[in-house]
């Protein structure tokens, strides 16, 4: 699982209305737009995939946005009867979770705010937990601790380790970037890595979770599939940010960033990422002893939350506790963020 982060689950109530629209542009089936029979006809022979498109065009349904196509909370005997968090977890075998750095640069805007530092991240939380009816007062209360855990101050923010710098960008960024990344991204990462581990029973290595923070800026060069990549980011500004390790994973970088742009650190990095992956599919744990001599990645603990840091000649543990103050704010109470 890489780069994991969590969908909050939506009533059916709020996507009810896309979902009308998108039938109303199917033209087969517009008739049923409002009714409980949509499925079958939208399945029928009567309608094709153009019709689908097409449909999708004229109803002016955007992917890019996850709203009206997250996935649904449909009660007792429904797909998803129940909030992740809630559900029990009895599958047991073993499992790679990890993230990068900077996951929330790529999903922040770099064009000039129109609101408030603030306003930003309110909209952001409210956005995310889609306020359940009835929890506003947790909502709330969750805004407020964010805004105390995450100041606006730019040493602090993301690309962490950047120190004050802003490079020519609002300051506001830099929060909103390590406030999304760790909202929508690492506090979930943290959260499955924690329930998932409390599985194993100390006794095999069935269940064990190995969680990883890939940190390799590869000197400044983006590793990042383009297509990932929103406009022109200012150099410097992303870090290490979402889906950073792919092409470390399948060894594809000089092939997919070109002669003179990946540094002696990332092109070893990459063995031993491919070397600890391999590891893992072949025997479940990356530790097999085969390949290039690598750092002991040992499994995680909740008790004492370790993960192994990726980072060119500092690949090592660290203790998976940074930020705890802030990612406990997202994980104390999950239900309220509908996850």
């Amino acid at each position: 699982m890489e780069s994991d982060g969590g969908l909050s689950l939506l009533s059916p109530r709020l996507t009810n209305e896309p979902w009308s629209n998108f039938v109303s542009a199917v033209a087969p089936c517009s008739h049923l737009s409002n009714t409980s029979n949509t499925l079958d006809c939208l399945r029928s022979d009567q309608v094709s995939s153009e019709d689908v498109l097409q449909a999708l065009i004229n109803a002016g349904i955007s992917f890019s946005g996850l709203t009206p196509w997250a996935p649904l909370l449909d009660g007792t005997d429904g797909l998803i009867p129940r909030y992740p968090s809630q559900s029990s977890i009895k599958a047991k075998f073993p499992i790679i979770i990890g993230s990068c750095l900077d996951e929330g640069t790529i999903l922040q805007s770099q064009a000039p705010p129109n609101t408030s530092s603030d306003d930003a991240i309110r909209n952001l939380i409210k956005s995310a937990s889609s306020r359940p009816p009835g929890r506003e007062k947790e909502i709330q209360q969750i805004i407020d601790r964010t805004l105390r855990e995450y100041p606006n101050i730019p040493s602090l923010g993301s690309p962490f380790g950047t120190g004050n710098d802003t490079f020519g960008l609002d300051k506001g960024y830099k929060r909103g970037s390590a406030v999304g990344g760790d909202l929508i991204l690492q506090s979930h990462r943290r959260f499955m890595s924690h329930r998932l581990a409390q599985r194993h029973d100390g006794n095999s290595t069935q269940a064990q979770v190995f969680s990883y923070l890939f940190a390799e800026s590869n000197g400044g060069v983006l590793t990042v599939p383009p297509e990932f990549i929103i406009g022109s980011p200012v150099p410097g500004s992303l870090g290490v940010p979402h889906a950073s390790e792919i092409f470390y994973v399948f060894g594809t970088l000089e092939d997919e960033l070109g002669p003179g742009k990946v540094t002696t650190n990332a092109l070893e990095l990459s063995q031993t990422v491919m070397d600890y992956w391999i590891s893992f599919a072949v025997s479940g744990n990356p530790n097999d002893g085969r390949g290039e001599a690598r750092p002991h990645w040992a499994p995680y603990n909740p008790d004492d939350p370790m993960s192994i840091q990726l980072k060119g000649q500092d690949t090592r543990m660290i203790s998976d506790t940074f930020r705890k103050q802030g990612m406990a704010v997202f994980n104390e109470d999950p239900t309220a963020l509908r996850r």
